[in-house]
């Protein structure tokens, strides 16, 4: 993740969640559906993406609710800068494969009733913690299909592929591409069709509590506050 100045980072989120009274209010509308197995951390987020930067690690509130997300498919709309905001959680892919079943069947019925023309951008995400000690979900291959499905939308314009936890990766391009390489070859070991799949989607990453890179250390309000400049500047561009 390449860093905004500090000066870019504080006049982009002040502007980022003003109200609509107070902005150029757009009628671009941005769809984000989330995908990840259990533990990703697909609602911190959504906690992100919804201005909560003050949460604590592993903090289950979710836009000023205290309902935690497990097990539903749920819509939560917000506003940003000249962006209305439609993001859709959903329940985190499962090792076993009856009950994963299950969810990718919920999530296939309830997705298209919450997001009527489709998403605009697929967040999946992956944690660092997994995949880094060679860890891989032996269901990998099932799930990348059902993923794969999801793409074929017109309305998509952009997939990402999150990779979280990633705390103990330094905050330079270097570092963070060998995150990114570490992660395709231990991908492509039990998916070897999604190469091309690989090089050709966008790659973000999110740490939760502390970050080093040259500006020092960051803790993780302002790492959530870089990771949502970085989301929105994407979904401005779309």
């Amino acid at each position: 993740m390449k860093l905004f100045s500090v000066v870019t980072l504080i006049c982009f989120t002040k502007t980022l969640y003003s109200s609509p009274v107070e902005s150029n209010i757009s009628d671009k509308h941005v769809n984000v559906l989330l995908l990840g197995y259990r533990g990703s951390g697909k609602t911190t987020i959504v906690n992100v993406l919804h201005d909560l930067f003050n949460l604590m690690q592993y903090d289950k509130m979710t836009i000023r609710t205290r309902n935690p997300l497990l097990g539903t498919v749920k819509r939560y709309d917000g506003y940003a800068e000249g962006i209305k905001l439609h993001v859709v959680d959903t329940p985190g892919f499962d090792v076993r494969s009856i009950k994963n079943e299950e969810i990718t069947s919920f999530i296939a019925y309830k997705v298209p009733r919450l997001l009527k023309d489709g998403p605009d951008v697929i967040f999946f995400l992956f944690s660092v913690t997994d995949f880094t000690i060679g860890i891989m979900p032996s269901n990998i291959a099932t799930v990348f299909n059902f993923v794969s499905s999801l793409t074929t939308n017109e309305r998509l314009k952009k997939f990402f592929i999150v990779l979280t936890r990633a705390d103990s990766v330094r905050m330079t391009d270097e570092e963070e591409q060998l995150l990114i390489e570490q992660f395709k070859r231990r991908f492509l070991i039990y998916v070897p069709e999604a190469e091309d799949f690989l090089n050709s989607v966008k790659y973000m990453i999110y740490r939760d509590s502390t970050g080093i890179g040259e500006f020092g250390r960051m803790g993780s309000a302002a790492l959530r506050r870089a990771f949502a400049a970085q989301a929105y500047s994407e979904f401005m561009n779309l």
